[in-house]
């Protein structure tokens, strides 16, 4: 099962749906396309998360950041992405830093924006899977429980994987 997650760091209920995501479907086989869609009229400093999220998935380190931005919400303030960096133990943060300040973060947010708008996303957070759209994490929930009890019916018990883009 596979289910496209656009999603805003600073969206408080983008970070209720990544709890659920992970307390619902612990032991399936479940993998989550994630796509950055920041709601910066709203949430200022959601583009800036964005941004270090790609800069960290080019040093295979996505999950550790994607991680460090839903569970702390002190950057929302000060956007010191070095520091939240540091404590996804981000490797090289001299090559974190340029890429921060590089134009190809740029250009991944546009991507996923354009593919966003294509399909009808005007809000956060909002899953697809094959055959659905789901809106907020209440849809994400029923959503969840029924994939996950047709996935064990069918197959039985796996194991759930995140993957970046």
């Amino acid at each position: 099962i596979v289910i496209v997650e656009f999603s805003d760091y600073q969206c408080p209920f983008c970070r209720v749906a990544d709890l659920l995501l992970d307390s619902l479907v612990p032991a399936t086989d479940v993998q989550i396309a994630f796509r950055h869609f920041p709601l910066a009229a709203i949430h200022p400093a959601a583009t800036g998360a964005a941004r270090s999220a790609i800069c960290a998935e080019r040093q295979g380190r996505f999950g550790e950041m994607h991680r460090q931005l839903i569970s702390t919400e002190r950057w929302q303030t000060d956007t010191n992405w070095i520091r939240e960096a540091t404590a996804a133990r981000i490797p090289d943060i001299t090559e974190f830093r340029r890429c921060l300040t590089a134009a190809s973060p740029d250009a991944r947010l546009v991507e996923d924006g354009e593919l966003g708008r294509r399909l009808g996303i005007r809000g956060t957070p909002t899953f697809l899977s094959r055959r659905s759209i789901h809106r907020g994490s209440d849809g994400l929930r029923d959503f969840v429980r029924a994939a996950d009890s047709a996935f064990r019916a069918h197959v039985g018990v796996a194991r759930r994987k995140q993957v970046g883009p």
